[in-house]
């Protein structure tokens, strides 16, 4: 089922992401995403059988980035710091007040 859903998303909206950065990701997410990305990472788990759990197109790997706290400053290389927050390295202020939350 999840295949069926990344075909039809990668067949359909094509280009449509520039990049996607994923800030502090949970352990289960990273390795999550690297058994879907196909990698080699644990290649002591991975054999010819499990070939099929690359099921990303590459170009979409690609645009995809797990930001750890202590790598913050690499979303620097997509965004200006004039519009990052501080705690992500930049210099805007940290947001302290959020939407509205509607009941």
């Amino acid at each position: 089922m999840l295949q069926k859903v990344i075909d039809c998303m990668s067949s359909n909206y094509v280009s449509t992401v520039e990049r996607l950065l994923i800030t502090n990701p949970s352990s289960s997410l990273f390795l999550m995403w690297k058994i879907i990305e196909g990698t080699n990472f644990f290649n002591f788990f991975l054999t010819p059988k499990f070939i099929f759990l690359a099921m990303m197109d590459p170009e979409t790997v690609q645009k995809i980035r797990f930001i750890k706290k202590a790598n913050f400053h690499e979303m620097q290389e997509f965004i200006g710091e004039d519009q990052l927050q501080k705690k992500y390295g930049g210099k805007l202020e940290n947001l302290t007040e959020f939407w509205f939350i509607f009941i």
